[in-house]
């Protein structure tokens, strides 16, 4: 067991293919320079104390959790409840944890379409199997992450953030088959900016109706959307990244992905999906002189991200959303 230990989990945004990880298909998502950081020390007993700042909002949390209880979920009303779930799940492996305080820090904004909620999750694992040479790899951090949000949690995502939140790069991810990703090698990097709407979202509400008209109504029209369309646009989108990247291109693809997700998807859940908050974004964006611009994310009022031109032209795009949003720069690859 070591005396401290670190575990990283990052922001991330999904290039394209938001929705198409839990659908079994094809993603295309890069984490961001935005991640959260837990250090972990030994602590007597089995309580697992948690101390959480977010520099993001400007907010602090704390919880304490007793391991033998763990799986009773004690956290499940807390911002915290997902380091409950990591440990619950890291359990269920027989694998043995013990006492421990945990000090987090976020730099990535919460509700916000950037897996906050993964990278949390992803950085427990981390730090957990740090402390106490539990040996995980970074598939066993990104399944039992999953594990923790879907199956304890009970949030019907897909592996797509947990998978993004575990590594620097750009990744392809394809869910058809098998769990299989690759890093995307690009020529250039994509000059993106994202921009929080500043609303509050449910984005429970929007996994679970889209998964129930998904798979349980069979709704040929979120079944096209998610089982054919958007993957089609996200095999394009990689195979121009990794050949001749030009922005123009995938600006486009990006325009034709938020398309699909205006016909195909914001009908079953228009109350969440249908936002004027979100869609004003997007025209901003745009008029600004974005390339390509989707939402990032479950959607809602959560995030958008845009493709700039340069380096120039993003900065001034952030300035354009910057007056009505909250907004940074990005750089991808």
């Amino acid at each position: 067991m070591s005396s401290t230990a670190t575990g990283i989990g990052f922001g991330r945004v999904c290039l394209l293919g938001d929705h198409c990880d839990w659908a079994q298909r094809q993603v295309l998502a890069s984490s961001i320079d935005r991640r959260i950081v837990t250090d972990a020390s030994p602590a007597k007993g089995d309580s697992v104390s948690i101390s959480i700042t977010n520099s993001a909002h400007g907010t602090s949390d704390s919880a304490e959790f007793d391991l033998q209880g763990a799986r009773e979920l004690p956290l499940a009303d807390s911002s915290l409840k997902y380091v409950n779930a990591v440990a619950v799940a890291i359990m269920e492996r027989g694998l043995a944890l013990r006492g421990a305080e945990l000090d987090i820090r976020s730099n990535v904004p919460m509700k916000k379409g950037l897996s906050s909620s993964a990278a949390l999750c992803i950085s427990t694992a981390r730090a957990f199997s740090s402390l106490f040479s539990l040996g995980l790899s970074s598939d066993d951090a990104i399944r039992i992450s999953y594990r923790a949000e879907n199956g304890l949690l009970g949030i019907g995502c897909g592996m797509m953030d947990q998978t993004a939140a575990a590594y620097e790069n750009p990744l392809f991810i394809d869910f058809h088959d098998r769990f299989e990703y690759r890093e995307i090698t690009m020529n250039r990097p994509l000059p993106m900016v994202i921009a929080a709407t500043g609303g509050e979202r449910d984005t429970k509400l929007i996994l679970n109706s889209l998964n129930h008209h998904y798979f349980d109504e069979e709704d040929p029209l979120i079944v096209r959307t998610l089982g054919n369309d958007i993957p089609e646009l996200v095999r394009r989108a990689r195979a121009e990244m990794e050949g001749r990247c030009r922005l123009e291109v995938i600006g486009e693809l990006m325009d034709q992905n938020q398309s699909c997700y205006d016909k195909g998807l914001r009908p079953f859940c228009p109350e969440e999906l249908d936002t004027p908050l979100l869609y004003r974004a997007l025209e901003l964006a745009h008029e600004g002189g974005a390339l390509g611009a989707k939402w990032t994310g479950a959607g809602g009022e959560g995030s958008i991200i845009a493709l700039a031109r340069d380096r120039e032209s993003c900065s001034l795009l952030a300035d354009t959303l910057g007056e009505r949003f909250s907004s940074m720069t990005a750089f991808v690859g």
